[in-house]
């Protein structure tokens, strides 16, 4: 990054909504294999976004801006053929791919994502 970073942006491979929060709440528990949202998978658990995830976005001094799917799609349409999950990094000058869809995949934890983070944050 070139500029001061300003903010990081979470999008989700998932849509928003109840129904789909359900449904996802579903297919993370019958078949987590599957699961198509590794973001989702290591951030949230069965009673909504997990503790230490939490405490470090907290930690994080940039604005955070979490979106679902449609949303980012509206909201970013230049990275519509990007795949999902992935985190953008907003600066002043620009938005640019901070980790990819296959690099977030990737991470078998929280505990790697947030070091992966803070290496490039």
């Amino acid at each position: 990054m070139t500029s001061k970073l300003s903010t990081l942006i979470f999008v989700y491979n998932a849509k928003g909504g109840l129904f789909n929060a359900i449904t996802d709440y579903i297919h993370k528990n019958i078949s987590p294999e599957t699961y198509e949202c590794n973001l989702c998978a290591i951030t949230y658990d069965n009673f909504g976004m997990k503790k230490d995830w939490k405490n470090f976005l907290k930690s994080l001094e940039v604005e955070k801006i979490f979106l679902h799917k449609e949303e980012f799609e509206k909201d970013f349409p230049q990275f519509k053929d990007s795949s999902l999950p992935l985190i953008l990094a907003k600066t002043k000058d620009k938005v640019e791919i901070l980790f990819s869809s296959k690099e977030l995949n990737d991470f078998k934890n929280q505990e790697e994502l947030m070091a992966g983070i803070l290496g490039r944050v």
